[in-house]
């Protein structure tokens, strides 16, 4: 009702915009933290150790390049969750 108002039976489209967007905005929140777990992942099997945990990850990170390094590749994770946007609309029609 928040998002619709009183239209009790939203058509396909406004439903996929609205679930578009908000998994576009989880994913742009979880990504900086994605970075980081993969950047931790990557140097697991090195004997030399380049990150000590997460907090200096992203320090490290961040000075090295700025915020836009915890953002690099989101384009296509954006691209990627019109799929979910989609099977959350679908869900949502089965549900009813």
């Amino acid at each position: 009702q928040v998002v619709f108002g009183d239209n009790k039976n939203p058509n396909f489209f406004a439903k996929w915009l609205a679930a578009q967007f908000v998994t576009v905005v989880a994913g742009m929140i979880v990504y900086p933290f994605d970075t980081v777990r993969r950047r931790l992942m990557m140097q697991s099997g090195r004997a030399e150790k380049q990150y000590t945990g997460t907090f200096d990850c992203f320090r490290k990170l961040y000075a090295e390049a700025g915020m836009k390094t915890f953002f690099r590749g989101n384009l296509l994770n954006i691209i990627r969750s019109t799929g979910g946007a989609v099977a959350l609309v679908f869900y949502d029609l089965l549900k009813k």
